[in-house]
């Protein structure tokens, strides 16, 4: 039993020895920068390492397709140095400080796509030389080709192509339109018929209606309103077909009948519907002694205010109002008895002063000449009496002496 244990120790123990050398060996892999390069494009192929033990030189094979150019090579190693021969595709990398161990980025590769290049996969191989053994590792890139197409146009009814100028690719894809009611493509500008869909219900503003259509939002014929009954005081008036409101209610609206309601300050009026009363307003004069209130007709009581001096004419005389300017305690003149100022004679007038006993207005008028009965003194007046008699006397008497004379030479002869 013993031996049987001893033997499987054994066994396993070698086992594990061989397996040694195969995990020192490690493994390679690639990253390129860029995996669909177009013609003339540059990209980069990264060589990384994993498990390799240490070394202290070691060798690089590459083989690439012919559409690609390998055109530069940079260590990506600390302490690692390289020297090249691209045309061979040979690359030889080694330490300047002994034996080193990489797990990771070792170096790179630069490739140009030639101009000419087919538009196909182009497979990179690489094969590491690295204490005698041999890594490889492998990535594919593929030439793209950086279209050139030509317009859409339309290849059926429902689908339009455009044509690479380079490689002469075809792409074809369907018509795109923005919405159910489009009429034109997108794209290519196929042209299709197609119709609205309306929705049922009205759309509205002041001047009429209208329909949407649900896919593209075209309005339908713009229809005018169809008023229904006029607005009352609590009612709007609608349009009898789409529902828009015309016109709002009116609400109350309240009525007057110029009647007012006044005190001794305001006045205002009343709602013959509701009864509401207006704000009250202050009467309105067109001054202090205006009695009658402009907008609603009330009747002060006015005190006039007298001026302290008489105003007058040749007839009457008054005080006025100082504020409105009326007149007050009017009346004739009250004249005296007057004072001859210039006493008259037979042949010039005279003059009389007479006074208003109230207002103490003063008139002066004119005392006719004096006639020749009042221009001659009493005294005067008896001699000429008497002179006038004793003449009388005189011609009586000698008339009366004629006439006896007369009356002898008659009888005489």
């Amino acid at each position: 039993m013993k031996r049987k244990i001893i033997c499987f120790v054994l066994l396993v123990f070698l086992v594990a020895m061989l397996a040694i050398p195969a995990a020192a060996a490690g493994s390679a892999s690639l990253t390129v920068s860029d995996t669909t390069p177009y013609r003339g494009d540059t990209f980069t192929v990264t060589v990384n390492l994993s498990g390799v033990g240490a070394w202290d030189a070691g060798s690089l094979e590459v083989k690439y397709g012919s559409g690609l150019e390998l055109t530069g090579a940079k260590s990506l190693a600390a302490d690692v140095t390289i020297t090249e021969n691209l045309g061979q595709g040979r690359v030889i990398f080694f330490s300047m400080k002994g034996a080193v161990t990489v797990n990771g980025k070792l170096l790179s590769l630069t490739f140009k796509v030639k101009s000419g290049a087919s538009f196909e996969s182009n497979k990179i191989d690489v094969s590491l030389q690295i204490n005698g053994e041999t890594v490889k590792a492998s990535k594919s890139v593929t030439v793209t080709c950086s279209h050139k197409y030509s317009a859409w146009a339309s290849a059926s009814a429902d689908k339009h192509s455009r044509k690479c100028s380079i490689c002469g690719k075809v792409d074809t894809q369907a018509h795109t339109y923005d919405n159910p009611c489009d009429v034109d493509c997108n794209d290519c500008g196929a042209a299709r018929i197609t119709e609205h869909s309306f929705a049922e219900e009205w759309v509205s503003d002041e001047t009429g209606h209208w329909h949407i259509c649900v896919h593209c939002g075209e309005k339908s014929t713009l229809e005018e309103h169809v008023p229904g009954a006029p607005a009352g005081e609590y009612t709007d008036q609608i349009c009898t077909v789409c529902q828009e409101i015309l016109i709002p209610a009116l609400g109350h609206q309240h009525s007057y009948d110029g009647t007012y309601k006044t005190d001794g300050t305001f006045h205002w009026t009343k709602c013959l519907g509701c009864g509401e009363e207006t704000e009250k307003v202050t009467h309105v004069y067109e001054s202090d002694c205006d009695e009658s209130c402009d907008t609603c007709g009330y009747q002060r009581a006015v005190v006039h205010k007298a001026s302290d001096s008489w105003t007058c004419d040749g007839v009457k005389h008054w005080k006025s109002c100082t504020d409105c300017g009326l007149r007050l305690e009017e009346n004739d003149h009250v004249w005296d008895g007057g004072i001859v100022t210039l006493e008259p004679t037979g042949t010039s007038k005279g003059k009389i002063l007479y006074r208003c006993g109230l207002c103490h207005t003063e008139k002066i008028e004119d005392i006719p000449a004096l006639q020749l009965t009042e221009a001659l003194p009493w005294w005067l007046w008896m001699l000429i009496g008497a002179a006038s008699g004793a003449a009388i006397v005189l011609g009586i008497q000698l008339v009366i002496g004629l006439t006896k004379s007369s009356h002898k030479g008659r009888y005489s002869g």
